[in-house]
């Protein structure tokens, strides 16, 4: 039996879940509150126009491990473990008009997590 629990944790790990996952993925704006994030979440950007755009991240970390990558399919615009309590934003080149995705991988992870973007053409900046 204690080989049969043995095999079965490294899949439990591998497969992801997350205990009190509370969320929103909406053109704009994505945010979670969560208390054991395990695996990986990601969110497709949903730019409402083309061109450069403004990115600010507001995020608590309490407990585990948590990774934050934003990237397009022809690059990685930051990668970064994140730790406390942080806030940032920075303006992104896109004049290539990519897709990018937030990408979140954790390892119990307990916090909360907090994206705004908006492109340099809109009026009002995250």
């Amino acid at each position: 039996m204690a080989t049969l629990l043995s095999a079965c944790a490294p899949l439990k790990n591998s497969i992801g879940y997350t205990k009190n996952w509370n969320g929103s993925d909406v053109p704009g704006h994505n945010y979670a509150t969560f208390d054991d994030f395990n695996g990986t979440q990601k969110f497709n950007l949903k730019l409402t126009g083309t061109g450069n755009f403004y990115f600010k991240q507001n995020t608590e970390l309490r407990t585990g491990k948590l990774q934050l990558i934003l990237k397009s399919p022809t690059r990685t615009i930051f990668s970064k473990d994140l730790q406390g309590a942080e806030i940032d934003s920075i303006q992104v080149d896109n004049s290539k008009n990519e897709q990018f995705q937030i990408i979140l991988n954790a390892d119990h992870a307990g916090g909360k997590v907090d994206f705004k973007y908006a492109n340099l053409s809109s009026a009002s900046k995250p």
